[in-house]
């Protein structure tokens, strides 16, 4: 299994970055902006959960499909992933895995991507050397309950680690407090303490070739 993991990971690397790019380390390039500001995925760069997993937050309003492709949004994600596995913040990512929290709150039907979310399940679920090992959607909207079901072929096993959360901001802190996600790990967008720019820091390791 893990062999065939290792395989299609660098047949998905060589087919995402091409041969020229794929044996290189993975670093951010101008041409690769939008998906950072429009694909709606952020790692969130030294907020760990008690255990020390990281944290990469997911807001699907920011997305417009529109303003880039869907082999761009999966260069990003590769781009974060890597950034979480190297980050000496949360040293448990690889055996641990990872919390994905979003927020659904002001998304809108056409926001949802299905091929899209097959394509980062491919990634994320028979590719990458990371395992997400809780999901929690806050604000979840009236739409949400007629695409979940299509949402849960992709997820696999994970979905009995999704846990849906809604009521007030402060609820939803309390909840993922409960869960282990303390508010100074919990975005200022969903009520808690972790202010964090994501566009700055992209910035800012762009300009040192990272």
């Amino acid at each position: 299994m893990a062999a065939k993991r290792l395989l299609n990971y660098w047949n998905k690397r060589i087919e995402l970055f091409g041969l020229e790019r794929a044996f290189l380390a993975i670093v951010l390039r101008d041409e690769d902006k939008v998906p950072y500001e429009r694909g709606g995925m952020q790692f969130l760069a030294g907020a760990t959960d008690t255990t020390g997993r990281a944290v990469f937050y997911a807001d699907p309003s920011k997305q417009d499909r529109t303003k880039y492709t869907h082999e761009e949004v999966l260069r990003a994600l590769w781009y974060l992933v890597h950034v979480a596995l190297a980050d000496p913040r949360a040293p448990n990512v690889q055996t641990k895995g990872v919390i994905l929290v979003s927020t659904t709150k002001r998304s809108n039907p056409t926001q949802f991507d299905p091929v899209l979310l097959k394509k980062c399940s491919v990634s994320v679920r028979g590719c990458l050397p990371l395992r997400i090992s809780a999901m929690f959607v806050c604000h979840p909207p009236a739409f949400f309950r007629l695409v979940y079901p299509i949402i849960k072929v992709f997820l696999g096993p994970l979905q009995k680690r999704v846990f849906m959360q809604s009521g007030s901001d402060e609820k939803i802190v309390a909840a993922l407090s409960n869960n282990g996600i303390p508010k100074e790990s919990v975005p200022t967008h969903l009520g808690g303490d972790f202010h964090f720019d994501h566009m700055k820091w992209w910035e800012e390791r762009k300009a040192i070739g990272m």
